[in-house]
């Protein structure tokens, strides 16, 4: 009777336990998962809209002619809610793109507070304020300047969040 010690280095002899097995893809990631970050230069110029919008519409504000106490709190104020309720829209818009769940609750506040500012500075300026058109003008412009960037600069942070993942 022979004894053979295996052969530590041989491979084993096929059978069911070590026959390749069927591995399945990984789930698939989640969109946020694929986007790539933002460009510095997209970056820097949404922070410079930003500062120039909110500087240049401080700015005239705090200058308008013939513009009172009370004029000046009301455009201040609705200007930074139109500001929140800009950024909270683009949210929303991106959850339901990435499909997180919303409820109509929160859309429905999030387009008021859009909306509500955006129709109580409209209002002000078109029939209430008593200052001069340029001067409307280079508010209004500088708001839609600084909400853009304040809406660009959202997207950039949460794409550098998703791409750090």
């Amino acid at each position: 009777m022979s004894t053979q010690t295996p052969n530590p280095n041989a491979s084993p002899a096929p059978n069911v336990d070590n026959a390749p097995r069927f591995i399945p893809p990984p789930p698939q990631t989640p969109r946020a998962n694929r986007i790539p970050p933002p460009s510095a230069a997209f970056q820097g110029v949404s922070w410079f809209a930003v500062a120039l919008g909110g500087l240049t519409f401080a700015y005239n504000a705090w200058n308008a002619p013939l513009l009172d106490v009370n004029g000046r709190y009301l455009l201040v104020i609705a200007f930074l809610a139109l500001l929140a309720g800009a950024v909270t829209i683009s949210k929303v818009v991106r959850d339901k793109e990435e499909n997180i769940p919303v409820t109509s609750t929160f859309i429905g506040a999030a387009w008021a507070g859009v909306l509500v500012p955006f129709f109580i500075m409209a209002y002000w300026m078109l029939f209430d304020a008593r200052i001069p058109a340029a001067s409307l003008a280079t508010i209004a412009m500088s708001a839609c300047l600084c909400l853009f960037g304040a809406i660009a600069v959202s997207k950039n942070v949460r794409d550098l969040e998703c791409a750090k993942k």
